[in-house]
């Protein structure tokens, strides 16, 4: 099953959205994740999967993340935390396909890789 991270508030989630729906034989989930947040085990094998630091699925350079949190480097444990309590801070979109995963920027990449799945 892949699954894809989107964020209907986002365009370039939306954009990846689109073109997931291009693909009806492969079998698309789609999670609204500010709705259905990741939990933390969730967000921990996605960092595995992405093999990215925490800290690079978080939206750092969101005027509201800068409010919050600063511009200073946090652990990882902090990144974390902060996307179970305030999931909109989650780079998006981002497609998990059993081990593999990405952050769909540009969204083209998440269309290259359906494409490819679909005719393999």
């Amino acid at each position: 099953m892949i699954t894809l991270l989107h964020n209907p508030a986002c365009s370039k989630s939306s954009c990846a959205m689109d073109y997931s729906l291009q693909f009806p034989g492969l079998a698309i989930q789609t999670r609204w994740y500010v709705q259905d947040p990741l939990s933390k085990t969730e967000l921990q094998e996605l960092v595995q999967k992405l093999q990215l630091p925490a800290r690079e699925i978080v939206r750092i350079t969101e005027k509201d993340f800068i409010a919050q949190f600063g511009t200073e480097t946090l652990d990882e444990e902090t990144y974390l935390d902060i996307l179970v309590q305030q999931p909109q801070f989650l780079q998006r979109p981002i497609l998990i396909d059993g081990n593999t995963a990405f952050i769909g920027r540009p969204p083209e990449l998440i269309l290259d890789y359906l494409s490819a799945k679909a005719q393999a």
